[in-house]
């Protein structure tokens, strides 16, 4: 896979992201939740912290929190980049943008949705 490419991939996978979030946002209600297949539902909550809702205390924990993101984006793009560089395998330079896209997306939802 070539870089361009994956980033592209990263873009739509980031934009099914956001537009996701978008609708459910705009059209769910807090704790509602859709039943997609058995084993899969869209469960509305918020989160106004990290993983499983730790928040940094403190005046500057969200300030901290975003730098800490932004340095995060910048590696993991350095990473996709390197491992395009380097031919690895597809399987990992997906894997890669898949987390650069997740990673982009914490940063737009932290900025636009606090």
């Amino acid at each position: 896979m070539n870089l361009r490419k994956a980033y592209l991939f990263v873009f739509l996978i980031l934009l099914i992201d956001q537009a996701s979030k978008i609708y459910i946002k705009t059209n769910f209600y807090i704790n509602e939740q859709v039943k997609v297949f058995d084993w899969f539902r869209i469960y509305f909550v918020e989160n106004e912290g990290m993983a499983w809702g730790t928040e940094i205390p403190g005046t500057y924990g969200k300030l901290f929190l975003t730098v800490f993101r932004l340095f995060a984006v910048t590696a993991i793009g350095y990473w996709l980049w390197d491992s395009v560089q380097k031919n690895s395998s597809t399987y990992l330079i997906v894997a890669i943008a898949l987390i650069l896209a997740g990673a982009f997306g914490n940063i737009i939802d932290s900025v636009f949705y606090g």
